[in-house]
């Protein structure tokens, strides 16, 4: 009975103090001026300091250390952030990470850490690795980035290509910059002319719904007013592309925002992107191949690459399968993965960390979460998947 007591109270404080590591958790270690991996990077760190910190005491039972690696939050993020201690020192990550001094750039002292020690070339070559792992381990954890990250490098990609055609650029640079004049005189006529300031204010009123209705003519006024000021800030940011100089480094800034983005494939699948009467739709590359050369696939199969690689999509190295066997060929039942649950539409309306958050916030036990995702209830309450399954939904 003792020790039953002593083994509670115990688990009680371990709770408490999981508890406590948990909400001490920061949002973002990474200033906001560094595109993406502010995110990114912060949450593989802050991840990788949390299972860090809680592990050892969840795994203690009263009497000894038992590690579970299917309980583990994320072991690809303990994996990292173990390299990282090794590499930087934990005295070095802990400071950072605890810091509330927002005036230090602690990600530039990373850099010049990791320089200082290894040199400029293996810092580069280290920092490029970890932003890349970052951003695949955040889409890999969180399905829901998937697309906001498909659209962003699409859009850098884009702005590449314009780049690369040096005076293409310049005159499409022109032309925005001549629109913006035109419009800041037409706003200029607008708001010195009552007739034309009433006008206006009627017809964006009609267009508006009622919540987001003009109050008064002063205040359209007023709108305007910010409006052409925007227009001048925008002309002012055109200019300073067309400077020569300022030229090569926009184009600089847009080829490592999009470095870090080129390893990302949507849903970790080839996709090509069709255009069918004026409008493109994204189609996975190994399921038009073996649809086209072999047979459609049924609702529960999927193309697999028999060598693991997934741009091979020769149609001897594609295999119909179902989505179960694939997972377990892949490994993603190995460890701890996000859940997501679909509406009848197929549509993401809830993504959980692991198999205790979906069962905690759905009422079920953790056994029979699993068993909904690997699709061993007939008729189950919910409609879960592991969130590595929903790379083969997304390319159907």
């Amino acid at each position: 009975m003792i020790a039953e007591n002593t083994h509670t109270g115990l688990g009680l404080f371990s709770l408490e103090i999981i508890h406590l590591i948990s909400i001490g958790k920061k949002e973002k270690i990474i200033k906001d001026n560094y595109f993406l991996i502010d995110e990114t990077i912060s949450d593989l760190i802050n991840t990788g300091n949390n299972i860090h910190m809680v592990e050892p005491l969840r795994d203690f039972n009263g009497y000894s250390w038992t590690t579970i690696p299917q309980e583990i939050e994320s072991i690809d993020h303990n994996l990292i952030y173990q390299n990282l201690r090794i590499l930087v020192g934990h005295k070095f990550l802990n400071k950072w990470i605890r810091s509330n001094e927002f005036m230090i750039d602690y990600f530039e002292e990373f850099k010049e850490e990791l320089e200082n020690r290894y040199g400029v070339e293996d810092r580069k070559k280290i920092i490029d690795l970890l932003a890349e792992i970052s951003v695949l381990l955040e889409v890999k954890y969180n399905p829901q980035k998937i697309e906001e990250y498909t659209k962003l490098k699409e859009e850098l990609r884009e702005e590449l290509e314009k780049l690369e055609n040096k005076e293409k650029y310049i005159e499409k640079v022109t032309n925005q910059k001549i629109n913006l004049t035109e419009k800041i005189k037409k706003i200029d006529t607008i708001i010195n002319n009552k007739e034309l300031l009433e006008k206006e204010y009627k017809e964006r009123n009609e267009k508006l719904p009622l919540e987001q209705k003009i109050f008064s003519i002063r205040i359209l006024s007023q709108k305007m007013q910010e409006e052409r000021d925007e227009c001048f800030k925008e002309i002012d940011k055109l200019n300073e592309i067309l400077n020569p100089q300022n030229f090569v480094k926009h184009k600089k800034e847009i080829e490592n925002k999009y470095r870090y983005l080129k390893t990302f494939r949507k849903g970790s699948i080839q996709v090509i992107k069709l255009h069918i009467d004026e409008k493109g739709k994204d189609y996975n590359v190994a399921k038009l191949v073996i649809e086209t050369f072999n047979r459609k696939l049924k609702a529960e199969e999927v193309a697999y690459h028999k060598n693991g690689i997934i741009s091979d999509n020769r149609l001897s190295n594609l295999q119909i399968t179902t989505r179960s066997e694939a997972g377990k060929r892949t490994g993603w039942q190995s460890h701890r993965k996000s859940i997501v649950m679909l509406d009848n539409e197929g549509v993401i309306i809830k993504v959980f960390k692991g198999t205790r958050d979906a069962a905690k916030n759905l009422f079920i036990s953790r056994q029979t979460v699993s068993d909904y995702c690997n699709k061993r209830v007939e008729n189950p309450m919910y409609d879960l998947y592991w969130g590595d399954e929903l790379i083969d939904k997304e390319g159907e």
